[in-house]
């Protein structure tokens, strides 16, 4: 597998060896030095910020960001909802995948963002406990649109439209599991 934070790019932004963590082109020499050959543990960049988060963005922005206890309300319901509801409609598969594969990229840019608690406190505020009201008062598609909505704002915000869309056009569905999904899978 490659580097979690590989990602191949057209030549419309620059080319295609792209590296999420520093959000440039790698030059040849650091591909095939490291992406291409998977060496990606020895590469200076990856070691730099590949213990820098869970890979869950929501748990960055509540745990790391605004200092809450991992067993937060917010999050327990978050999770109940992600396992009670989310994993077991396939409707919801979607929403599962593409948070396995782009979450880990957002809880990162979050994670060095000069404005990250500010960041944190207004999608707090203005997403995750509406979510949360949402889930408990059984609106489960209206929590779906507000979490959507709140993923989608974050994509743009750290310039990820691209990458997004590649994921989405080759993540790989046989291997999808939803009993699993909903992590924020950080690729090793």
């Amino acid at each position: 597998m490659t580097c979690q934070f590989y990602t191949f790019q057209s030549a419309f932004l620059g080319g295609d060896y792209w590296c999420d963590a520093e959000n440039k082109r790698v030059n040849d020499d650091i591909y095939y030095r490291y992406c291409r050959n998977y060496s990606y543990d020895e590469c200076p960049v990856y070691k730099k910020y590949a213990n820098s988060g869970s890979g869950c963005y929501l748990t960055t922005i509540v745990c790391k960001v605004l200092g809450h206890e991992d067993q937060h309300p917010v999050l327990n319901t978050m999770r109940n909802f992600r396992d009670q509801v989310l994993q077991q409609q396939e409707e919801y598969y979607p929403i599962l995948n593409d948070y396995d594969h782009i979450g880990p990229i957002i809880a990162m840019k979050i994670d060095h963002d000069p404005q990250k608690q500010i960041l944190s406190k207004l999608y707090y505020d203005y997403y995750l406990i509406p979510v949360t009201k949402c889930i408990e008062q059984n609106d489960y598609t209206l929590a779906v649109q507000i979490y959507t909505h709140m993923t989608q704002s974050l994509i743009c915000r750290y310039h990820l439209q691209e990458i997004y869309h590649h994921m989405k056009e080759n993540s790989i569905k046989e291997s999808f599991c939803p009993k699993t999904a909903g992590h924020g899978l950080v690729k090793k």
